[in-house]
């Protein structure tokens, strides 16, 4: 038998609800407004993106519509090359494989519209314009030493 009391996770919880009861609402809506960003910026450079029917999404989530499982796979290979963090997943609905793709962090860090349209460009050059991922890498790079992971925001300040 295994007995834990757990405190840590309490702690962890107590100051996850606090930060949410103050910036829970801000965060959720600036995140929402980033993905449709995204969303509609991807759609209108090309690529298919699920959802234009109803505004792409009321969350943080994105999906790319792509293929085949596989080709969903390579997809994703290629942006992680370039420092670019999605996921392939069978998207529902659609009956299509895909790249799921997700605001909240980047909102976490604190990029604006003008940060995700770089990223969503970058997105572009590689999986329809067959810009080689390395070529992208250092832009990321660059990108992200301008955002702190010490600084994020929607939360507490030290």
């Amino acid at each position: 038998m295994q007995s834990n009391c757990g405190t840590s996770e309490v702690l962890a919880l107590a100051a996850t609800l606090e930060e949410m009861k103050l910036y829970g609402k801000d965060y959720a809506q600036t995140t929402c407004l980033h993905a449709k960003y995204l969303a509609n910026l991807l759609d209108s450079s090309g690529l298919s993106v699920a959802g234009k029917q109803f505004g792409f999404t009321e969350t943080h989530q994105v999906w790319v519509t792509i293929g085949t499982e596989q080709q969903a796979w390579q997809a994703c290979a290629k942006l992680h090359n370039a420092g670019i963090r999605v996921y392939p997943a069978s998207l529902p609905f659609v009956n299509s494989w895909g790249l799921r793709l997700g605001t909240n962090a980047m909102t976490r860090l604190g990029f604006s519209t003008n940060e995700i349209k770089k990223v969503g460009q970058w997105m572009v050059d590689i999986l329809l314009n067959n810009v080689e991922p390395e070529k992208v890498f250092k832009d990321v790079q660059s990108l992200m030493q301008e955002f702190s992971i010490k600084d994020v925001h929607f939360t507490f300040k030290s």
